[in-house]
């Protein structure tokens, strides 16, 4: 596998994870989510160790950054307030699994954050 076909294969897990969690959450099942999360989070790790001249040390230092910015932007805003306004009053609950939802905007951002900084380089 080249780095081509690494970059459509993890686009097809991203929305497939995106369908299948908005379809599992919209039902009120909130465990094969998560479930689902791990294991395409372990599939993409297992794929990119599988692909040959990613090793680099530049290229995992755009991973890193773009991870840490993907976290930064989804996680530790959007859950917390996510989780307080699903729990809360019903006129709100809706909110909140909007906020929810963005969990799976995480990887979306992640992958976009990634191939910003690889076309900007690391200044």
């Amino acid at each position: 596998m080249n780095e081509k076909q690494l970059v459509l294969v993890n686009i097809l897990v991203i929305f497939g994870l995106v369908a299948f969690m908005g379809f599992w959450m919209e039902r009120g099942n909130f465990i094969l989510p998560l479930i689902g999360f791990v294991v395409a989070i372990l599939l993409l790790n297992y794929l990119n160790k599988k692909v040959k001249n990613i090793d680099d040390e530049m290229l995992q230092r755009m991973r890193e950054k773009a991870t840490v910015r993907a976290w930064q932007t989804i996680v530790i805003i959007a859950v917390p307030l996510g989780i307080f306004l699903a729990i809360g009053t019903e006129s709100f609950s809706q909110v909140g699994y909007t906020l929810l939802y963005s969990l799976c905007a995480m990887a979306l951002i992640e992958t976009v954050f990634y191939y910003y900084y690889r076309i900007k380089g690391l200044k």
